[in-house]
């Protein structure tokens, strides 16, 4: 990410990652690993920006289906973050939501004030598996190098002509 110049990462927490069951305590091995992820950034001097919720409902909860009580799960589920994590994360968003015209409406005169790409990493997507790449950097799975594509070095020339410009999403 140093490579590519950004200053600040957005990351979406997974809800059954940090709590399993959906409520009650937080999983202290799934904590730990965003304890770990946001040091590493701020070491690195990249801002954090954690997302509460990326579509991951527990299963738990998921099997209960439609429930009036999803609210205070949710609220609970943000409380605990906020908790661990609020001491080091200053910018946090409650749903994972990102726009595409975002470049044309600098043109125009729009205060825009950061952007976070769609995907750092070639990744897992729903709807296509693993057969879509579009991340900023290509994933090389068998040996989990990373490797800069022609989009990482395209965003990096954007973010040395609009340094507001220096966010990326995970």
């Amino acid at each position: 990410m140093r490579q590519i110049g950004v200053s600040a990462y957005r990351f979406s927490v997974s809800w059954p990652r940090v709590r399993p069951a959906g409520t009650g305590a937080g999983n202290a091995v799934g904590l730990a690993f965003y304890d770990r992820l946001i040091d590493w950034l701020l070491a690195a001097r990249i801002e954090p920006w954690l997302c509460l919720y990326h579509w991951d409902l527990p299963q738990a909860l998921q099997d209960l289906g439609a429930n009036h009580e999803i609210v205070g799960w949710y609220a609970d589920h943000a409380h605990l973050i906020a908790q661990r994590f609020g001491d080091r994360v200053k910018h946090f968003a409650a749903f994972q939501l990102y726009t595409n015209s975002m470049r044309d409406a600098i043109v125009r005169g729009a205060d825009v004030r950061g952007y976070l790409v769609w995907s750092l990493l070639d990744n897992f997507e729903w709807g296509a598996g693993y057969a879509n790449r579009f991340g900023l950097i290509f994933v090389d799975y068998p040996t989990q190098r990373r490797i800069l594509k022609a989009s990482a070095r395209w965003y990096r020339q954007l973010i040395d002509q609009e340094p507001a410009l220096a966010t990326v999403a995970a």
